[in-house]
């Protein structure tokens, strides 16, 4: 399936047949076959630019031309709005089957409390003291998905008008209507996702911290994908179990710094996902945080 998207960019992708954005791996991976899997939310599945201008397509080009008898391959399993929860049941769901030899999880501090506004994706659960991934949707649900996705999926104008239904139950009108007009009145509307600036009274959600418990420390690298630190409990709780930490703050402080706001569109003059600069960037930085991991 092709996917097109006009945003803050421009991009051409296409989802392979085992559901994931790229050129299409075998489950079973091949001798000599360095594999990654990049999981996270809309900012790893970057369906504003095209594939060649990836951060992961430019990471394993780097290693490539570094490790010249290496094959390396880096997996898109991104999904916007995806949290930690989400994350961790697509990786048990669907990433594992590939055998990554790593998983990076990409996160900022919004990602820390799983929430699940999106009913048809499967939840991280607690059952008794077991973390569990359920796939018990609702079937209403599932019935009025069933009933409309002919229409959503083969025509642009019910896919809009599908996609302004579900952003008006979590934003009002008002502001998808005056857009910018509306932030300047209500600068600290509710509705808006943001990131957690002041984590000195962080506490770590129960689902969050059985996550951190199950994570395999050998193949999960933590990566910090905004320019908040995450909150030390967190850090703390998976230094402790020894998992990899990779934070891309600095990297991305350094650029916004030095006049290049990795979030800034020049062409359409909108702030949105990673810019083609920050892809460059943030690849060449990723792969040089994997080099010394390539056996």
């Amino acid at each position: 399936m092709v996917h097109v998207n006009f945003s803050e960019g421009f991009g051409i992708n296409s989802f392979n047949e085992y559901r994931y954005i790229g050129e299409a791996h075998l489950p079973l991976k091949p001798k000599n076959t360095f594999r990654i899997a990049l999981i996270g939310d809309s900012y790893v599945q970057s369906l504003e630019i095209f594939e060649r201008n990836y951060f992961g397509t430019i990471a394993e080009d780097v290693l490539r031309k570094k490790n010249p008898g290496t094959n390396f391959e880096f997996l898109n399993f991104g999904r916007a709005s995806f949290n930690i929860g989400n994350m961790y049941a697509y990786q048990k769901l669907l990433v594992d089957k590939f055998d990554p030899d790593y998983c990076l999880y990409f996160i900022s501090n919004s990602d820390l409390q799983p929430d699940y506004v999106t009913p048809l994706l499967p939840k991280t659960e607690i059952i008794g003291d077991s973390i569990i991934v359920s796939l018990d949707f609702n079937q209403g649900d599932i019935s009025t998905y069933s009933s409309t996705k002919f229409l959503t999926q083969n025509f642009a104008i019910f896919n809009m008008l599908n996609n302004c239904r579900r952003i008006v139950k979590v934003k009002p009108i008002q502001a998808v209507l005056l857009e910018d007009i509306y932030t300047w009145m209500y600068p600290d509307a509710s509705y808006k996702k943001r990131e957690v600036s002041d984590t000195s009274d962080f506490r770590l959600n129960p689902i969050t911290k059985k996550i951190i418990a199950d994570l395999d420390s050998a193949r999960v690298i933590l990566i910090n994908r905004d320019y908040i630190a995450l909150p030390s409990e967190f850090t703390n709780a998976c230094k402790k179990r020894g998992i990899r930490y990779i934070d891309l703050s600095q990297t991305l402080g350094k650029m916004k710094s030095d006049g290049n706001d990795p979030n800034k569109w020049e062409v359409t003059n909108k702030i949105g996902h990673w810019n083609l600069k920050a892809h460059g960037v943030l690849g060449k930085e990723i792969a040089k945080q994997l080099e010394n991991l390539v056996e």
